[in-house]
């Protein structure tokens, strides 16, 4: 390989190293305010796998609307683009959500906000990693500190962390970490008057040299055959 085809391996993979490790973020402020992705959207109502149109197409993180299971029963209502605390969030009222992460490459880190407002009547909350059976949080309980650590059957480290600061509400930060060279793919989170906001997914620092490399050496070998 010549010495100008090396400097440009160096180079694209130096790029793949640095563009790997910039996470992604879905912060829902793209969306319109009052928008209702579900089973009483119109004029068309939305089905179970149906894809979240996002405004901001540089995002690589896909969404689903998926059913909501909670006991032995299971559900499919709306997710409202609300006001949040921080700019527009997703408000799930008995209904999922699945982030795909399969876009980023091999992601190893993801993060996001949750609140619940309504302290008064029961809730359900429940998330899913990789297609995993369900783990319930919270099942026809009032909310209250939800700070635990779960490790999924998957082997990724699930850390929710509640974190309220005023009465009548509660807010937290779910993270999930993977050791597994695979890491994550998918995170499905539903529940009842559950707003969520700012997913961050983070990808591996060798997913976009991986892909940096493959680039060099397909610029390479055309240069090669033009010769």
């Amino acid at each position: 390989m010549s010495r100008i085809a090396l400097s440009l391996c160096a180079v694209i993979t130096a790029i793949g190293l640095t563009t790997a490790t910039q996470a992604d973020t879905i912060d829902f402020d793209s969306f319109t305010l009052g928008d209702v992705f579900g089973a009483s959207s119109q004029p068309v109502a939305y089905q179970t796998g149906d894809l979240i149109p996002n405004p901001n197409t540089g995002d690589l993180i896909d969404m689903t609307l998926e059913d909501y299971h909670y006991g032995n029963s299971t559900d499919f209502w709306n997710a409202t683009v609300v006001d949040g605390e921080d700019g527009n969030a997703l408000q799930l009222d008995n209904i999922g959500v699945k982030f795909d992460f399969n876009g980023l490459g091999h992601v190893n880190y993801v993060e996001l906000e949750y609140i619940i407002r309504d302290q008064v009547t029961l809730q359900n909350f429940g998330v899913s990693v990789d297609g995993t059976a369900e783990i319930i949080i919270k099942q026809d309980q009032f909310f209250t500190d939800m700070t635990q650590v779960i490790t999924t059957s998957t082997g990724v480290t699930m850390t929710i962390k509640d974190l309220s600061d005023a009465p009548g509400r509660r807010f937290g930060r779910i993270t999930l970490e993977s050791a597994d060279p695979d890491g994550i793919a998918s995170f499905q989170i539903g529940g009842q008057e559950l707003e969520i906001d700012n997913v961050v997914a983070t990808p591996e620092p060798g997913s976009l040299a991986l892909l940096g490399l493959a680039v060099a050496g397909l610029i390479y070998n055309r240069k090669t055959r033009v010769r």
